[in-house]
């Protein structure tokens, strides 16, 4: 897909709604998008002050670090803008007397509790581990990044070895699928 700029970013954050398929979802966030116009610039900034996407030229791109963090986050609805226009549609309505504030602080605080039991999971798989770390020798010194509960993938300064776990009738062994 063709690169963001700031510009482009901002303006997909601002119509946000306009690209929902779900008719409440789409109203809640027509009004608002994705943040205010006084906050939005700012998460840009924060992304890229936390390295999750970077200035190229005019354009910004993801870092390793925000694919990373994307590819861990484990709740779709994280990724998405429809919990934002879920929260909005509700909040509309609390405005309007029309949804209990407990009941929705309630949710909140349920929604929390889940995400939190489902980051307190193990994102690997024991045997892959045990599997990539057979295969270190004493001397090298990597850092192994766990891919799901499938690949792991080992950095050695610039360059990576993933390797990936193949499940035979005679057990399980680790192949390298990529340098």
């Amino acid at each position: 897909p063709k690169p963001y700029n700031e510009a482009t970013l901002l303006g997909m954050m601002e119509s946000a709604g306009k690209t929902c398929d779900d008719e409440i979802l789409k109203e809640a966030l027509k009004e608002k998008g994705l943040g205010t116009p006084a906050t939005r610039a700012s998460i840009i900034e924060t992304l890229i002050t936390r390295h999750y996407i970077q200035r190229q030229k005019k354009n910004l791109i993801s870092t390793e670090s925000g694919r990373q963090l994307i590819s861990l986050i484990s709740n779709d609805s994280l990724k998405s803008a429809a919990l934002t226009g879920e929260w909005e549609a509700k909040l509309k309505k609390i405005e309007h007397n029309d949804y209990d504030p407990d009941v929705f602080m309630a949710e909140i605080r349920e929604f929390t509790q889940k995400i939190r039991e489902e980051a307190d999971k193990p994102l690997y798989d024991a045997a892959i581990v045990h599997c990539v770390s057979s295969r270190l020798s004493k001397a090298e010194k990597a850092t192994a990044v766990v891919l799901g509960k499938t690949a792991v993938r080992l950095c050695y300064g610039n360059s990576f070895t993933a390797y990936r776990l193949i499940k035979t009738s005679l057990g399980s062994y680790c192949k390298t699928s990529a340098h």
